[in-house]
């Protein structure tokens, strides 16, 4: 079998090749200028033997190396060839020489990248089917009541009492797709990134009496109990978005209660070594603290078979969370949405053991079920009110800065 001549096999060869003649040509050339300057033709000869077992190891050693070296390429190029077939579990393992291993090691980490790339794309492509099939199930459902109404009323002769049923219908699934095509307006805008996030700095308190007002009707119209506790800390991020995550996560959670139950929200902060696998698993943000508030209730809870998919789009999980009630089934996803955006995670507990009423509530029985959302945002840096006057000192013009030290010897 004819050895290419550009190979790594038949350069190696012929480089080893080289350097056993060289080394031999000088060997001997050095046992010649013994043999004339001392005529030890004994030592001349030791000389030369010693010359030919050099030149022989160096044989044998390219030689050794060179198939090793082949070897383990062809068995690369081989792994290779493999996954462009469309093996993409090929997978290059060992090799003796340090090189050759870390290319190997290289080689499969750039093919790991490349298939968790792929299967992203492939996740996202059925996410975005999965999306379009949930946005045509829930345009169906109101557009055929629509039509159902608007075509009985075009035949006539309807009672009074059905038409104004009809005209209701119509109204309230109206209102529904609007609430629908807001919603999805809203997600695309977060995930999207082209909704505009206004940073400053407020207190938790303030967005969680925003919301309070704004769903002080429907707190009252459900009979809920509302109430909150613990020490709210100041975040940095958007008051406007923050505040829908609270109405969207009270208005839930009073669905979910009924009549008589009780929602509440507690306040407090965490260091970030507290939070553990949710700092990688969520992403969030390179701060040493986190604030919380953990919306609570005592409510029938959330079945555990449906736990894993709570932040999907269009998913319903509570019992009392169905179309009829007017949800869309996009209030979680916003919540995830918005928290993400402003670098914090938002994490979901259940059952009697996670969730306890307050001091407030100690006259209400314990609860069996329950639910509670907790929302994590990043703390920022308190500012350094002396630095900051500093530079702004610094930046005003000498003249400026000399008239007010004048000013001050005067007074």
């Amino acid at each position: 079998m004819s050895i290419p001549r550009n190979s790594i096999k038949a350069r190696i060869a012929r480089h080893a090749r080289n350097i056993g003649l060289f080394a031999t040509f000088l060997i001997g050339i050095s046992a010649v200028l013994l043999f004339l300057s001392v005529g030890d033709i004994q030592a001349a000869l030791y000389l030369s033997l010693i010359t030919l077992v050099a030149a022989a190891a160096t044989w044998f050693m390219a030689s050794k190396l060179t198939t090793a070296i082949d070897r383990d390429v062809n068995a690369m190029t081989e792994k290779v060839r493999e996954y462009n077939r469309g093996n993409k579990g090929a997978r290059i393992w060992g090799s003796n020489i340090s090189e050759l291993r870390n290319l190997a090691e290289q080689i499969n980490r750039m093919a790991d990248e490349g298939e968790a790339a792929i299967s992203d794309v492939r996740d996202e492509d059925r996410r975005e089917s999965g999306f379009i099939s949930d946005v045509s199930h829930e345009l169906r459902t109101p557009l055929t009541s629509i039509r159902g109404a608007a075509e009985t009323l075009l035949e006539g002769d309807v009672e009074e009492e059905d038409r104004v049923r009809f005209l209701n219908m119509i109204i309230s699934e109206s209102a529904r797709l609007t609430r629908l095509a807001n919603d999805l307006l809203t997600l695309q805008r977060i995930e999207g990134g082209t909704g505009e996030i206004s940073l400053s700095r407020f207190s938790l308190e303030t967005a969680v009496e925003r919301a309070e007002a704004t769903l002080d009707h429907i707190i009252e119209l459900r009979n809920v109990d509302f109430g909150t506790e613990g020490e709210p800390e100041e975040v940095l991020g958007d008051i406007d978005r923050i505040q829908q995550v609270i109405v969207n996560l009270v208005d839930n959670a009073t669905r979910a209660v009924g009549d008589g139950g009780h929602v509440w929200i507690e306040f407090g902060a965490v260091e970030r070594y507290e939070l553990g696998p949710l700092v990688h698993e969520e992403h969030l943000a390179d701060v040493e603290e986190f604030a919380y508030f953990a919306v609570y209730d005592d409510g029938p809870g959330i079945p555990a078979s449906k736990r894993a998919h709570l932040f999907d789009r269009f998913s319903r999980h509570q019992y009392s969370r169905d179309r009829k009630t007017g949800g869309s089934g996009l209030g979680l996803s916003i919540v995830k949405a918005i928290v993400k955006s402003h670098g914090g995670a938002v994490d979901a507990s259940f059952g009697a053991d996670e969730v306890r009423l307050p001091d407030a509530y100690s006259d209400a029985p314990p609860p069996e079920y329950g639910c509670c959302f907790t929302v994590y945002l990043p703390i920022p840096p308190k500012p350094n009110f002396e630095r900051m006057s500093m530079i702004e000192a610094s930046k005003q013009p000498p003249a400026s800065r000399i008239r007010k030290r004048a000013r001050s010897k005067r007074n």
